[in-house]
């Protein structure tokens, strides 16, 4: 069961990952004001906490925590992907955002902050399916 709730969180990341492109795209070429833009993240968050939310409730803490490990690693690649297929300029995969927790990982770690963040999701979601649930 764990395997299909971590599978489901990959497709829920995607999913809203492909759906916000086009607001993303919005913002960047026409612009918006600061209240578009909160409201937009502060529902797109509220939506991927709900469901980390479900999550627990259904799979309890460490499921909840992988899910929401899977969401923050593909969350940002899928966008900058969808984003580069589409819409110019070409971006790579592992572009982040300068702004929130992002933009901070940006300004410590360089432009690869991304690749960084997802290698280090991907391990931390490795090591913990084998020491959680290696012996279940």
């Amino acid at each position: 069961m764990i395997y299909v709730i971590q599978i489901l969180s990959f497709l829920f990341a995607f999913a809203c990952a492909v759906h916000d492109c086009p607001a993303i795209d919005n913002f960047t070429f026409y612009g918006s004001d600061e209240k578009q833009q909160k409201r937009f993240h502060l529902f797109n968050g509220l939506l991927k906490s709900c469901f980390v939310g479900a999550v627990f409730i259904c799979g309890g803490w460490m499921t909840a925590t992988l899910s929401a490990l899977i969401i923050y690693m593909v969350f940002d690649p899928v966008v900058a992907i969808f984003r580069t297929v589409f819409t110019p300029p070409k971006k790579p995969w592992y572009y982040l955002s300068t702004k929130g927790i992002d933009g901070f990982l940006v300004k410590a770690l360089g432009q690869k902050a991304g690749l960084y963040k997802a290698a280090f999701c991907l391990v931390l979601i490795i090591a913990l399916n084998i020491i959680y649930y290696g012996n279940a």
